[in-house]
């Protein structure tokens, strides 16, 4: 095994790493997010994938995602919006949706 093999299968290893860390609650809810949203998991994960290839520090987007999620769960205590997603799906997908139409963050 060459180094830049080794290099390369390190860079996949921890990005998955990273997926499944942020992205626990996806794989534990998994059956019930199928079950009551029309968004499916793989999707999900698509737009999860989008995210961490666009980003230039995979560590630092999981966070974001993390600190969004965290803040989505404080705020769903205020309004009922949709109390069957959980925060951090809901991160995901306005995280992925700025990324691809950033005309909705604002000029």
């Amino acid at each position: 095994m060459t180094a830049d093999t080794l290099d390369k299968n390190l860079g996949q290893i921890s990005a998955s790493g990273l997926l499944s860390i942020c992205f626990l609650g996806l794989l534990v809810a998994k059956s019930s997010l199928q079950k009551r949203s029309t968004l499916d998991a793989s999707q999900l994960m698509r737009r999860a994938e989008d995210l961490i290839n666009a980003a230039s520090n995979r560590y630092r987007i999981t966070v974001q995602v993390a600190n969004r999620a965290q803040r989505r769960r404080f705020e769903e205590f205020d309004s009922l919006d949709d109390p069957k997603m959980k925060p951090v799906i809901r991160a995901i997908i306005e995280m992925s949706d700025e990324l691809t139409q950033p005309e909705i963050i604002g000029e």
